[in-house]
């Protein structure tokens, strides 16, 4: 015969059921949304501005603070052989070459109720290619097809994480200019 479980024991078995489901939907969220930002489209047009594809593709999810903005596309290949030109003034990919985008960043399996997720770009070019026309970064987060709308798929319960949505100064280069920062806080 099966021993019974106290009410306690039967209580606590829920709370780690329902922990894990839930800890297992916040990584679920923060992986697809970089996914989005790296591939995906809002209102038919790419989320993040996309050259090379080397912006796009350097979206990171961190646990540990913002994400520092180090990275330099003549460092990583296929990025490095990708040309550019210039035509009218407006830069352009040369003749033959196209744009990668992909993941470059591992966004970690298991993401802890307690871990506030930390959303950013590591291009070190990132705050120019966040001015660009062609980012779609802002309609994604707030759009009805965006990170609001992903959150209430993703959460269909009580249970949903709270988006916040900031600017850190970066007055390290002299220049006059926010950098955007993405985040999701704790749950």
């Amino acid at each position: 015969m099966p021993k019974r479980k106290s009410a306690k024991g039967f209580a606590d078995d829920i709370g780690r059921d329902l922990k894990s489901q839930v800890e297992a939907q916040y990584g679920q969220l923060v992986r697809e949304t970089i996914n989005d930002l790296v591939k995906g489209t809002v209102n038919g047009r790419p989320i993040s501005p996309v050259l090379t594809g080397f912006f796009a593709s350097s979206w990171k999810a961190s646990t540990t603070g913002p994400v520092d903005q180090s990275d330099f596309r003549s460092k990583y290949s296929p990025w490095n052989k990708i040309k550019t030109v210039v035509v009218n003034g407006k830069t352009v990919l040369a003749p033959g070459n196209r744009s990668v985008q992909k993941v470059r960043h591992y966004v970690p399996k298991r993401i802890r109720l307690s871990d506030t997720v930390y959303i950013g770009n590591t291009a070190e070019y990132s705050v120019f290619a966040l001015e660009s026309p062609k980012r779609n970064i802002v309609p994604y987060i707030l759009g009805a097809e965006g990170l609001n709308a992903k959150i209430d798929r993703i959460f269909s319960d009580k249970n949903k994480p709270t988006a916040k949505y900031g600017v850190i100064s970066d007055f390290s280069s002299g220049a006059d200019y926010d950098r955007e920062v993405t985040y999701v806080s704790k749950l």
